[in-house]
């Protein structure tokens, strides 16, 4: 029984490496497109699209 105990903790603990580590992810990419300063012209970029066909 004792081997469960030691089974289940272990899963835990990966668990909650694993919700640790996604979490951080999506927060940085949240950051990352939230505070881009990345200024988009639509037109230059609908040109480049057009243009290319």
């Amino acid at each position: 029984m004792t081997w469960l105990w030691i089974a289940l903790s272990l899963w835990t603990a990966v668990a909650i490496l694993v919700a640790l580590v996604l979490g951080r992810t999506v927060a940085r990419a949240d950051r990352e497109e939230l505070g881009s300063f990345v200024d988009w012209d639509i037109a230059e970029l609908e040109k480049d699209i057009h243009g290319a066909h």
